[in-house]
């Protein structure tokens, strides 16, 4: 009897291959047996699956508002809107709000920060957007302010009204207008 049984590195997790000539028919016809923890889960860390799920579901909800086909066009877009609106604030304000982001998203917030030069005192919707308009060069028809907007909404989908009121307060006035109701006309 020729039997081939791989075990995979996730617990509880075992694929099982028996010939047809196998004397034991019932094992012959478990061919796969997977519990139920090792089917649902990516990575075996429900805090690491939970974070995968969270930040996907921020990009499929970014790029559908968008109308984009692919989910890198919508993480550039997620992590230039992170980093440009982290910048802006102050090192409190920051912390507070990244202490809503589901984890892998906190570590997109941080990656490449320099707290001791924020917030940047940027005063109009272009500079504050410059960063998220660099980062489309390459699309001629990209809009920055309406994409970030789009930004905003599903951000307020996932974190408080009081954060987000919060964030609102610490910008000036002609950015406060970036975090209105988006308004479909």
């Amino acid at each position: 009897m020729r039997q081939i049984r791989i075990d995979a590195h996730q617990p509880g997790c075992r694929l099982t291959y028996v010939t047809p000539h196998a004397a034991n028919q019932a094992e012959n016809k478990r061919i796969i047996h997977l519990t139920k923890e090792s089917a649902m889960s990516m990575t075996g860390l429900s805090a690491f699956d939970d974070t995968v799920h969270a930040t996907n579901t921020w990009l499929h909800e970014i790029t559908a508002r968008l109308g984009w086909d692919e989910r890198r066009k919508g993480y550039r877009l997620l992590r230039t809107c992170l980093h440009a609106l982290r910048d802006r604030l102050s090192v409190t304000e920051a912390a507070q709000l990244s202490a809503q982001l589901p984890m892998l998203m906190r570590g997109i917030f941080y990656e490449g920060w320099r707290p001791a030069r924020t917030p940047v005192k940027t005063r109009t919707i272009d500079e504050f957007l410059a960063p998220v308009s660099e980062a489309f060069s390459d699309d001629p028809d990209f809009d920055a302010e309406a994409a970030f907007r789009e930004f905003v909404d599903v951000m307020k989908m996932h974190v408080t009204a009081g954060e987000i009121e919060d964030v609102r307060r610490a910008m000036p006035e002609e950015l406060k207008d970036l975090f209105a109701e988006n308004v479909v006309t």
